[in-house]
């Protein structure tokens, strides 16, 4: 029998507040990012260095529309906003989550005098043109700016991701390679240095600000628990599937409620947690490019972007999931509730197309590619405890079932 969670809390030591004399090994740590003739600071939130990217472009370029895509979660697109940005959409390349060219050009040629930056995400593959989208960038007179929280680290056809943009944002919070409850990083290019400074003056946050958010991480811990999962968890997953609760569904209204913890740095024990992990990371990352390429052995031609070079992408990304494409709507629900009843926990994305939301409906750019996309995607797990054995079950499972 197979009880593995598709998603697990990376392992946080919940009372490390208590420890004295902490020793924090940098080194290792920022072997991780690109940091090269860059600055950084460690942020209470990741997705305050959304809104300190944006609105520092804004105030550069004297312009404010920002182009990204909608697949991502909505306070992203409330907190561009909320700095001053417009949002404009891309779509992606069809069947990939690949950003496209021809998507940048189009838009560029109708808002050119009034685009300020493009926000691109690295997903479970980092971008395949990233050097592509630079050199636009460059060429338009744009600023890139690099979503980075699924994504710490890699390559895009041999190029270091971060090592090109003007602002790279990373994520620590709990689901997170490197995690804590919270917490983010923002690098970014010598050149606005000074005009950064008065965000490194925000509060600290402490134990207390994060309590909210260790609850729900504690109880995410305590149902994917091997065995707590095996024997109630994956029940109420099999219910709430056959009943409908867990399938795609277009977003609900999200409003952004920013409180102060958006305008924060991190505590010297959420900094200590994050940074005494790096010394896993090799470990970590490894274990996930080894599950990808067996699901890619099985997998390939119904897997993500299969037109592309899987192999070596898979080489050079940080894989937080594998991702195969069902047929349609219909046809992936029928997967997901087929592997559920044998106890292959799979799943749906973390993200939906925002660009269904209520509120983000008339944001101009259309995204038809997108649009198809969502409704196969399916995500395969690859965290530390899915092993060779499982990954190869699972996938001649899928093919059985296909």
């Amino acid at each position: 029998m197979n009880f593995f969670p598709k998603q697990i809390i990376y392992p946080i030591k919940y009372f490390n507040f208590i420890k004295k004399n902490k020793k924090l090994y940098y080194k290792k740590f920022f072997e991780i990012f690109f940091i090269k003739n860059k600055s950084y600071f460690f942020l209470g939130r990741a997705r305050s260095g959304i809104y300190i990217s944006v609105k520092e472009v804004i105030n550069l370029k004297k312009k404010n529309i920002i182009l990204l895509s909608p697949f991502t979660i909505p306070d992203i697109i409330n907190i561009v906003i909320a700095a001053g940005g417009k949002p404009v959409f891309l779509d992606f390349n069809k069947n990939s989550l690949d950003i496209s060219l021809n998507s940048i050009v189009r838009i560029k040629n109708k808002y050119q005098t009034s685009i300020a930056a493009v926000l691109i995400t690295h997903y479970n593959l980092n971008q395949i043109n990233y050097l592509k989208i630079y050199l636009l960038c460059k060429k338009f007179n744009f600023s890139l700016i690099e979503d980075c929280a699924i994504s710490l680290s890699g390559f895009s056809r041999s190029v270091r991701i971060g090592s090109l943009s003007d602002f790279s944002i990373y994520s620590f919070s709990s689901f997170k390679f490197l995690n804590y409850f919270w917490g983010g990083l923002l690098i970014y290019k010598n050149f606005y240095r000074q005009s950064l400074l008065k965000y490194k003056n925000w509060r600290k946050l402490n134990i207390f600000n994060y309590f909210p958010q260790l609850l729900k991480t504690l109880r995410f811990q305590i149902l994917t628990n091997l065995y707590i999962f095996r024997y109630f968890t994956i029940r109420i997953l099999k219910f709430k599937l056959n009943q409908g609760q867990l399938l795609d569904k277009i977003p609900e209204e999200n409003n952004l409620k920013i409180n102060s913890s958006y305008f924060s740095v991190p505590s010297d024990n959420a900094i200590y947690e994050i940074v005494r992990k790096a010394k896993f990371y090799n470990q970590y990352l490894n274990n996930r490019r080894l599950i990808s390429l067996i699901y890619l052995k099985f997998l390939k031609n119904i897997s993500l972007a299969s037109n592309t070079d899987l192999y070596n992408r898979i080489l050079q990304s940080e894989c937080g999931c594998y991702i195969i494409l069902a047929k349609n709507y219909n046809h992936k629900n029928y997967l997901r509730k087929k592997l559920l009843d044998l106890n292959f926990d799979v799943g749906k994305f973390y993200y939906h197309n925002s660009k269904k939301i209520d509120s983000f409906k008339n944001i101009e750019g259309k995204v038809p590619n997108l649009n198809s996309l969502i409704d196969k995607i399916i995500i395969l797990p690859t965290h530390p405890k899915i092993t060779p054995t499982y990954a190869t079950l699972l996938a001649k499972k899928i093919l059985e079932i296909y």
